[in-house]
């Protein structure tokens, strides 16, 4: 997959268990999302709900460590039995037809110790053609 040089890796909490890259792409590129958190037991995925230009593909195998369970419902969740520090790679595809606009993905981590979820949005942005 194709990553562009503006993908930056960001959260808006500098001291979040969760960071992850937003990509640029134009119509018909793809690129991979690459999240990485820390101490975590389970990260769920949201993707943007009302756009379907922007085309996921989940590969648990791309994971590190991989995960012990996946559920593949909405949203797709993973599942470490021990806490992990996991890198999360998701391949997306941008249709030829997307309208251009700023799409957000939104990724909830159950950190190790923690009752409460952490969840970060991130954006995926569509040049224009």
């Amino acid at each position: 997959m194709r990553s562009r040089d503006e993908a930056i890796d960001r959260s808006e909490n500098p001291d979040s268990i969760v960071r992850g890259t937003e990509p640029q792409l134009s119509p018909g590129e793809e690129a991979t999302l690459t999240i990485d958190a820390t101490d975590v037991s389970r990260i769920s995925f949201e993707m943007a709900r009302s756009f379907g230009g922007i085309h996921y593909s989940f590969n648990p195998q791309e994971f590190s460590p991989p995960p012990d369970e996946r559920d593949f419902s909405f949203s797709p969740t993973w599942y470490w039995s021990t806490p992990e520090s996991v890198t999360v790679e998701i391949d997306v595809q941008v249709s030829h037809d997307a309208a251009p606009g700023e799409y957000q993905y939104s990724i909830e981590a159950q950190e190790a110790d923690s009752a409460d979820p952490v969840t970060e949005d991130f954006h995926i942005t569509i040049l224009e053609d």
